[in-house]
């Protein structure tokens, strides 16, 4: 393989014969680079698919994902049903795909489904599969090239949008075609003919963390709630309370828009993501609809490189939601811890918390550690009274964060309470007013972790952390400068010796979890100690290793 890709000329792509979706595949851009990649991508695709065979190819920058949905009858027929385009890809898996390809034109779906046809029919395909193809865009203009990437044997993850443009039911065909049916008595033909039917676009819903280069998340689902939209369809498998494990792939939710155009079928699926609530694990819900309303993607001009090219974006787009996030949703913290005193009280219940009979109301105070903030240094003191003395109906609180007025917060309406009685987790729907403006939150309270969950109505949840108003203890050294597994994990390779001094962004360890492989990186200089060995099996929040700075 090595010798093929000099002759080839970097870049290539090196991946796994017996599978997809991304797992055994890497991306290799210089000879120092192939050693490694063909090591860690037969590791992958041997635990992945049971062969560790590969396979290997021309790797292009400037490429679309796109690919032709074909269906072959037991009379010699193969038909197509149009393109799909799949070009936004991270760990070279699918995340939005949408049909049909915002930059197809008649001419290339002529070329590319009468070369998906014609495989079809050279090998007797019968059933549905999927040709998949890279279109050149490398070259100012129209695409006008493309190359044969595979033949997928299988309806894809993504054959909702193709039903979604013709009005076929693909499985309902699938099961026609095998008790003899022609594929026009399927209604095929007829669908070809019509030409697709508007536009429809799909996203997947993963616990993962984008954050963290979209490692898998494992966990609890606090609250699941899917959106309620006439145009938008959604297939999952999980409900609140169910578990995310390590042993299936991430993807929690498909949910698929549909609309005359691209416009309104992008729309629906923004609005559907924003009213979809997903507590309890890390998704990428926030980074979807990032990635739905970027300029490149509404543009339809996007390549494979999309996610990777618009890194920067990410991170400062998540930055800045945040901080516009970040003292609305600890009034909301504030607000449900408040209400949820208030309904735990055994005495006097009639009086909320903090009133006093000889001046009225007094200032109590709340600790938040907002998501990701460090411990002691981050924690956010929250000061708040009563206003008024209509608690029968709402109540309006009046807050200091930081020591500084933050507004008020009048709780409208506490609905939809639930109790776990074997965790202690609970959670509801909050209806506030907050400095004026009345918006409705999903909240959940983790009890093991002290966590509270927060949907926010743009589109995704944040987590908060409830620090005891007294303090907690505070880590020592190894500690915060320990490295620990984000989730149940199998210890794959220790990449530096044991005590070696390394450089931040230096590779450490690689470990495996839902079937995927991911690199542990040096946060900093320093020099490394592990704390497991290769093979060891982990449990999530286990210490890995620690990177301790040089006296």
């Amino acid at each position: 393989l090595a010798a093929e890709a000099e002759a080839m000329g970097y870049p290539v792509l090196v991946k796994a014969a017996a599978g997809g979706g991304g797992r055994g595949m890497r991306v290799v851009r210089s000879t120092g680079e192939i050693k490694e990649a063909i090591t860690s991508a037969m590791r992958e695709a041997k635990s992945a698919f049971g062969s560790d065979f590969l396979l290997i190819e021309k790797y292009l920058d400037a490429s679309k994902h796109v690919e032709i949905q074909i269906f072959g009858d037991k009379h010699g027929r193969v038909s197509h049903l149009f393109e799909r385009d799949c070009s936004v890809q991270r760990r070279h898996q699918k995340v939005l795909e949408e049909s049909p390809c915002p930059v197809m034109h008649p001419a290339l779906r002529e070329r590319m489904t009468r070369a998906a046809e014609e495989i079809g029919q050279l090998i007797g395909y019968v059933g549905a599969g999927t040709v998949e193809f890279l279109v050149d865009c490398s070259k100012p203009g129209p695409p006008q090239d493309f190359y044969f990437l595979e033949v997928n044997t299988r309806l894809q993850v993504e054959h909702p949008v193709t039903e979604s443009v013709t009005g076929l039911d693909l499985v309902e065909c699938q099961l026609r075609v095998a008790e003899g049916c022609t594929l026009e008595e399927c209604g095929i033909l007829k669908a070809v003919a019509a030409g697709p039917q508007g536009w429809a676009v799909e996203c997947r819903l993963c616990a993962e963390d984008p954050n963290q280069d979209f490692a898998p998340s494992c966990g609890k689902v606090l609250n699941w709630v899917p959106g309620n939209l006439p145009s938008v369809r959604y297939d999952y498998g999980v409900t609140s309370g169910s578990t995310i494990s390590v042993y299936y792939d991430p993807m929690i939710a498909k949910i698929i828009a549909r609309g005359a155009n691209r416009t309104e079928a992008l729309r629906a699926l923004v609005a559907a993501l924003e009213s979809t609530s997903l507590l309890g694990v890390r998704s990428n819900q926030r980074f979807l609809l990032q990635a739905l309303q970027h300029p490149d993607f509404v543009g339809g001009a996007f390549t494979t490189g999309f996610i990777g090219q618009n890194a920067a974006h990410w991170v400062s787009s998540n930055a800045a939601q945040t901080a516009a996030a970040k003292e609305e949703l600890l009034l909301v913290a504030l607000a449900f811890d408040w209400k949820m005193n208030v309904k735990s009280q055994t005495q006097l219940r009639s009086l909320p918390s903090g009133w006093r009979n000889c001046r009225g109301w007094r200032k109590q105070q709340k600790v938040y550690r907002w998501e990701g903030d460090p411990e002691e240094a981050g924690n956010t003191v929250v000061e708040y009274s009563m206003i008024g003395d209509h608690w029968e109906k709402s109540q309006i609180i009046e807050a200091f964060v930081g020591g500084q007025p933050a507004g008020t917060v009048e709780v409208m309406k506490v609905c939809g309470e639930w109790f776990n009685d074997s965790t202690g987790d609970q959670g509801a729907l909050v209806v506030a007013i907050i400095n004026g403006i009345q918006r409705t939150y999903q909240v959940a309270r983790e009890a093991s972790s002290k966590t509270l969950w927060i949907q926010c109505p743009a589109g995704g949840a944040f987590t908060i952390h409830q620090v005891h108003r007294l303090g907690e203890s505070s880590l020592d050294d190894e500690a915060e400068s320990g490295y620990v597994a984000p989730m149940p994990a199998r210890v794959l390779q220790l990449m530096v010796p044991n005590g070696a001094e390394v450089k931040k962004d230096d590779a450490l360890m690689s470990i495996e979890s839902m079937k995927m492989e991911s690199v542990i990186k040096a946060r900093s200089d320093g020099v490394v100690s592990f704390h497991v060995k290769e093979g060891d099996v982990v449990d999530a929040g286990s210490t890995l290793l620690a990177v301790q700075g040089k006296e």
